[in-house]
């Protein structure tokens, strides 16, 4: 299994890179493989509205997008399939405990994805979501674990410190549960 990490700064909201990989394309033939560079891009689209332009112009540079902060409930999560016909997606919201808990008031917030391009194969598996919607792993056709996560914002607190040490533990826990 390939681990790939993406990491980028309160500053920025998104990064771009190129991971050279082995895989074989749904168009290859099964007995050949393709060495093909995969673009990542990781964007923290601020809400789905404020981000939908930018994420549509990702779509057209990338193969791979993580995406945090995207705002939906996950009853709105299907928009995500509305950006682009060529690519799939599987996210969480962090919406669901707030939303449960009857009128909403503040802004939204949260929520992780990951949108990939579609000839990459059909064999995308979700191997883990966070309740929280700080987390969502995939594996692609077995062989890319591909892990997005939303980390909070740089704090001195103790909370901070107790929500960046369970994330960590939540990552390190879906690494050692596929080790292959």
């Amino acid at each position: 299994m390939i681990y790939c990490y993406i990491m980028h700064s309160d500053a920025e909201r998104c990064i771009i890179s190129h991971t050279r990989l082995m895989y074989q394309p749904q168009s290859a033939s099964r007995t050949s493989s393709v060495n093909k560079a995969i673009k990542f891009a990781s964007y923290n689209m601020y809400g789905f509205s404020n981000g939908y332009s930018k994420l549509c112009h990702l779509c057209q540079q990338c193969d791979v997008i993580l995406i945090q902060e995207h705002w939906l409930q996950t009853s709105e999560l299907q928009k995500l399939g509305l950006v682009d016909n060529n690519f799939a997606y599987l996210a969480v919201s962090s919406m669901d405990d707030k939303i449960s808990r009857g009128i909403m008031y503040g802004r939204p917030f949260g929520g992780t994805g990951i949108l990939w391009r579609k000839n990459l194969g059909t064999n995308v598996k979700l191997i883990h979501k966070d309740k929280n919607g700080r987390l969502i792993t995939v594996s692609i056709s077995d062989k890319i674990m591909v892990t997005c996560v939303y980390f909070p914002c740089r704090s001195s607190s103790v909370d901070y410190v107790v929500e960046l040490s369970n994330i960590c533990a939540t990552v390190e826990g879906v690494i050692k549960a596929h080790p292959n």
